[in-house]
């Protein structure tokens, strides 16, 4: 069994592994199986990124917005558009500039 996002083979199941699950799930409901674990663990990825999002933002925004939205798509509209938003890579990059500068001799 191989697990694809798009076209990258992201894993292959072994036929070994497979018996091995099967010890635990009716082969019949396998597949079906590891799609939803797949499914669970890419939402809760995305829920608990959300909500990090929304812990950091939340205080941010009520100083700055008399009403803040509460609608998951609006509210994420309303992060995202702030100046100072940084996502992971931005913030990566000014962590390593930052480093960098530590250690440069003028």
């Amino acid at each position: 069994m191989k697990i694809y996002a798009d076209t990258d083979l992201l894993y292959e199941i072994s036929p070994l592994e497979k018996r091995i699950l099967e010890d635990e799930v009716n082969k019949e409901r396998l597949e079906q199986s590891i799609k939803d674990q797949i499914q669970w663990a890419v939402q809760s990825r995305i829920e608990s990124a959300y909500e990090k999002l929304k812990r950091e933002w939340l205080p941010i925004l009520f100083k700055r917005y008399p009403s803040v939205p509460t609608g998951k798509k609006e509210l994420l509209d309303l992060i995202l558009s702030q100046p100072d938003y940084r996502d992971q890579f931005m913030k990566e990059n000014k962590a390593q500039t930052l480093e960098t500068q530590k250690f440069v001799v003028s």
